[in-house]
């Protein structure tokens, strides 16, 4: 979602799984919009040309986090205010919270609706913020397990 912050045509391509990993969401996310997109004979290569405009965005909870994580980042930085309507039960409460917990650190406001629906209030900035990003040791355990 970020990249419809801008204008222009955005062609994201990439391997392995990552090309069959289902975007449906974010293909009616399009259609709404009227966004023009294309992809290949799996889901990427993905070519997206248009602009998200704030509105309504009803996205299933239950297939992953990652879309709505996406929609959190992009929405403050529109015209308008957005709503989230979560469609389905979320099965990933801990990484929306995370989420909702650095964009409050960097100085985004969001109102969360009892995850049925969250508020994104539009034309907001994001502030500077020091910030530590643990490490990762879930990468680790194939080489600790291996040594």
């Amino acid at each position: 979602p970020i990249s419809l912050l801008a204008n222009g045509e955005v062609i994201f391509i990439g391997e392995g799984r990552l090309t069959t990993r289902p975007l449906v969401v974010f293909h009616e996310i399009f259609d709404k919009q009227g966004i023009k997109y294309n992809f290949g004979p799996e889901e990427l290569p993905l070519t997206i040309d248009g602009r998200l405009r704030s509105g309504t965005f009803e996205v299933r909870g239950d297939i992953s986090s990652q879309f709505i994580t996406g929609l959190l980042y992009t929405l403050p930085k529109l015209e308008g205010q957005s709503e989230i309507v979560i469609t389905t039960n979320l099965e990933s409460k801990g990484y929306i919270d995370l989420t909702l917990d650095i964009l409050k650190r960097f100085g985004i406001k969001i109102i969360n609706e009892n995850y049925k629906k969250i508020i994104v209030p539009g034309n907001q900035c994001y502030e500077a913020y020091d910030y530590r990003v643990e490490g990762d040791f879930s990468q680790i355990a194939f080489w600790l397990v291996a040594g």
